[in-house]
């Protein structure tokens, strides 16, 4: 600005040395400070302490790992059930599931009614059913009708075939697992003699129509597992473990908001919660800056933009306000994932960006 200034002419100087004038003004900020900011100003719809003071990277996880060091003593103290998972999981391993914020932020409640195996059985059976369904639905039966109708009595070939023809009916029923097990087994191969066929194009159809099917019963055997839940011992002992890992982590979650609360504190988390929160459900608060203080919208660094700040920046700047966002990044240059940084934000925003015509 400072270039153009210099180099305009009198017709143009006043216009550039007002854009400079602006500059001072301009908001400029982390994703975080950003949030800060909003959350501040309207502290009220937002249900927080105005005054709240902002836990940085090296605060916050300080603060959990003695709010985990405090719930982990209680327990021993009083000999909760989650003890047993010190039986199967070393310190720093539980230390490290616990100090997972967005396993803080997700974890459900479960009911202590709830069967877990029998959920996951359920599932499996769901998931057998749901492929061999897709299986059936894809083969071309017409083709399947015509090969079972001219199968010669003596061919190793139709000797395949006519197992296959036998499981893929028996996929119509419940014991789903073990015929897709069996299906793995009938393989084509080089079976089928040319003398035994009536021509050489139908000979080739089946070998193909069965090598289509026994790599659809591969692929599903591979989706489903190698056992099913009620059999699994790891499924079983997962089944026993979940609950106290749920009882657990929810415990320390309390302890943790607790102790933000009782210091007014929020981490970085907290702002891009409430942050999505404020914008996306109360309509004046988001119209006081949509296309009114924010008018232009520049996020740079977009490669490690997560779920929740695009979610902020489109309450602020969406596509459907053309010239309202510009975004620079460089998904070469994603380095944050483990701070949860989702590269994968990058490339769908710049699909939709694209395909708007932007």
């Amino acid at each position: 600005l400072e270039a153009r200034l210099a180099a305009a002419g009198p017709a143009e100087s006043d216009r550039w040395a007002a854009l400079l004038a602006q500059v001072d003004s301009a908001r400029i900020d982390t994703i975080h400070g950003l949030c800060a900011s909003v959350l501040r100003a309207n502290a009220a719809e937002a249900g927080i302490d105005p005054d709240f003071t902002v836990l940085d990277e090296a605060e916050a996880p300080v603060l959990l790992a003695d709010v985990i060091d405090a719930e982990l003593a209680r327990a021993a103290a009083e000999g909760r059930p989650a003890l047993a998972l010190f039986a199967e999981y070393d310190d720093s391993a539980i230390r490290a599931i616990l100090s997972d914020s967005a396993l803080l932020a997700t974890c459900p409640d479960l009911s202590p009614d709830v069967d877990l195996l029998a959920g996951w059985q359920q599932a499996w059976r769901d998931q057998c059913r749901a492929l061999a369904d897709a299986l059936l639905a894809g083969i071309d039966w017409p083709l399947v009708d015509e090969i079972m109708a001219t199968l010669p009595a003596d061919d190793k070939l139709a000797d395949k075939w006519r197992m296959c023809y036998a499981y893929l009916e028996q996929l119509r029923g419940d014991d789903v697992y073990t015929t897709f097990q069996a299906l793995t087994g009938v393989s084509p191969g080089n079976a089928g003699s040319k003398k035994n066929w009536r021509d050489d194009a139908l000979l080739e159809d089946a070998r193909a129509a069965l090598r289509s099917i026994k790599g659809v019963a591969d692929a599903a055997v591979r989706a489903i597992g190698a056992d099913a839940p009620a059999t699994s011992p790891l499924d079983q002992r997962a089944a026993e473990l979940i609950p106290l890992w749920v009882a657990l982590v929810r415990r320390v979650r309390a302890s943790y908001l607790h102790e933000k609360d009782r210091r007014a504190a929020l981490d970085f988390d907290d702002l891009e919660r409430l942050t999505c929160d404020l914008l996306e459900n109360h309509a004046h608060v988001r119209g006081r800056y949509r296309g009114a203080e924010f008018r232009h919208v520049l996020v740079d660094e977009f490669q490690d933009t997560n779920a929740a700040q695009w979610r902020i920046v489109q309450a602020l700047a969406g596509l459907d306000r053309p010239g309202s966002l510009f975004v620079v990044g460089d998904p070469k240059q994603s380095i944050y994932a483990f701070r949860g940084a989702d590269v994968s934000v990058f490339g769908a925003v710049r699909d939709q960006i694209t395909t708007s015509g932007g």
